[in-house]
């Protein structure tokens, strides 16, 4: 996007000497943040914002997995959860609820499990708000993520969310527990790296 702006401005030669600073920056959040900072005074205006997370990030430890599953905490999705849990332990993958994270702060123990995390699961059976924020803080980390739902719910999402519904939502039946197809997408999911 930055190279587009340069190209857009090309007798702006500030802009070059910037964009090879972005560049140069790697994988340094800091470097890379002041270069685009330098950029975004030479290109002018304010149109352009660099938004930063409120807290830090974190990394998954490859050596202990954790998967997050993502879901209203209702009685009816008990069983569902149930299944999630059972199989990650079967993949040697810690399971983690939002209502067991630790921490006084839910959004920030949800955005830390979510970070720590190497696997989400997203149930998004009746299109719960916080599980809606909750799928688009694991997008926006690049979270491997898995869309579930009872039946139903893939066409739901269609309709109702259609950037969501250009993903596949897995979804399970009314006893999950006696759902072999949705065993097999949970053990292939976190079969996955």
């Amino acid at each position: 996007y930055a190279e587009r702006l340069a190209a857009e401005k090309s007798d702006n030669s500030l802009l070059a000497v910037a964009l090879k600073a972005m560049r140069g920056a790697g994988d340094d959040p800091i470097r890379f943040r002041n270069a685009l900072t330098t950029f975004q005074t030479f290109i002018g205006g304010r149109e352009h914002a660099l938004l930063q997370t409120r807290w830090p990030g974190l990394y998954p430890d490859p050596r202990t997995p954790r998967s997050f599953a993502v879901m209203p905490f209702r009685g009816e999705r008990e069983a569902a959860y149930a299944v999630i849990e059972a199989s990650a332990r079967r993949a040697a993958i810690e399971p983690v609820r939002g209502d067991q994270a630790d921490g006084q702060e839910i959004i920030e123990s949800i955005w830390q499990e979510i970070c720590r995390a190497t696997h989400v699961t997203v149930d998004l059976s009746g299109f719960n708000l916080n599980v809606c924020l909750e799928l688009a803080i694991a997008d926006t980390l690049g979270r491997p993520t898995l869309l579930i739902g009872e039946q139903g719910t893939e066409r739901l999402i269609a309709a109702a969310l259609p950037g969501v519904g250009k993903r596949r939502c897995h979804t399970y039946a009314a006893d999950p527990g006696n759902d072999p197809q949705f065993a097999r997408v949970l053990t292939k999911f976190f079969a996955s790296t």
